[in-house]
């Protein structure tokens, strides 16, 4: 391989720092309140309000992560709201399945990021009772303090820090979120094992962008998908994360990472709409200039997706899908967003890309579909 690879891969010395206060000044960022992973968030603020027996119903975006929803399902009843085609809100359906189903959980998700303007907040609260917990899913953004709404003491921000450096993690962002000690883990074989899976896929993502190597490449994503089977699902009770990925993680200069996520983004979109084919859509740049990505997303024909995705890895480029169809059972989730399940393929989005790797994706993918 005579050019460097083009990966997902986020090193942790590789990325912008910031040695102020940074994350220590958030208000709502508590050691006691990060955890392993996003699932054992999930996990910890269902059996804090005591919603375990499946006889409580979440409310949740009908295009998600099929590993989480196995977790919520075994603990909730779910119900689903629609993502429209293009990953935005449908918030009539929205609004109309909470008024239907009066659920104890909300959970706000779409890829692009979830907004509603005032008076969509004050409505959503008009339909909300005192005992309505609304998770703000921010497993794939950066949260910004500025943007956080306290409107009601069980409202709470969960993100996944892995999403963004080579750590792992998992912070529940309120002023009021507690639980009792004997119900979460410090420390057990679940997270050592999770802790020298992530330590060996790093020192391999690592070995592979110094070495140019496609081959250390793919074997540190065979340890990141073992990983994935692991943390969350394998936890015997929601188990914290580790002193050192919390305060490596209050280093990350948020500021830079997201202004050259937003730029690259665009940078993107305006490449890939060269592209004259019906293989292959973009979004319009109104939603990616309002959106804060963690992955730029590319809709590809579902029929020539393997075939792109391996192109594309032959000259260094690892693309991939985001969540895999095959991981989901369409029977029994028949209200899922098919088509966004089976026709979205992700590229890198991350410090480490730059606009001359855009243009070299671009020119390869023109090349794929001559």
């Amino acid at each position: 391989m005579h050019r460097r690879l083009i990966t997902f891969v986020k090193p942790l010395l590789a990325q912008p720092l910031s040695f102020r206060a940074g994350g220590k000044s958030h208000p709502k960022r508590k050691r006691a309140n990060f955890f392993m992973s996003f699932s054992d968030s999930l996990k910890c603020i269902f059996e804090s309000h005591s919603l375990t027996e499946k006889n409580e119903t979440i409310l949740m975006p009908n295009f998600y992560c099929p590993d989480t929803l196995k977790i919520i399902k075994e603990y909730l009843n779910v119900k689903f709201y629609k993502i429209n085609d293009d990953f935005t809100l449908n918030k009539d359906d929205y609004f109309e399945q909470i008024r239907k189903h009066n659920p104890r959980v909300i959970l706000n998700y779409t890829f692009l990021g979830f907004s509603l303007n005032k008076a969509e907040q004050e409505k959503l609260d008009s339909l909300c009772g005192e005992s309505t917990i609304i998770i703000e899913d921010y497993a794939h953004r950066i949260i910004d303090k500025s943007k956080i709404i306290q409107s009601s003491k069980n409202r709470l921000y969960v993100d996944s820090v892995r999403k963004h450096r080579s750590l792992l993690g998992s912070h529940i962002f309120s002023d009021n979120f507690s639980y009792k000690k004997n119900t979460v883990e410090k420390m057990n074989s679940y997270k050592i094992r999770c802790g020298l899976l992530q330590t060996s896929r790093n020192l391999l993502e690592l070995a592979s962008l110094i070495f140019r190597s496609p081959k250390l490449y793919v074997l540190s994503e065979k340890i990141f998908l073992r990983l994935d089977k692991v943390i969350g699902s394998k936890s015997p009770k929601p188990t914290l994360g580790s002193f050192y990925s919390y305060h490596m993680y209050n280093l990350l200069d948020a500021e830079k990472i997201k202004k050259h996520k937003k730029e690259l983004a665009l940078y993107y979109n305006s490449k890939l709409k060269e592209i004259k084919s019906p293989i292959v859509t973009v979004l319009e740049d109104k939603l990616i200039q309002s959106s804060e990505l963690c992955y730029y997303p590319v809709i590809v024909n579902k029929n020539h997706i393997d075939a792109l995705i391996e192109y594309l890895s032959l000259h260094g480029i690892y693309a991939d899908k985001l969540w895999d169809p095959n991981d989901l059972d369409f029977e029994s989730y028949e209200h899922a967003n098919k088509k966004l399940f089976e026709s979205l393929v992700i590229l890198p989005l991350s410090w480490s890309v730059k606009k001359t790797d855009v243009d070299f994706m671009s020119d390869t993918i023109i090349k794929f579909l001559k």
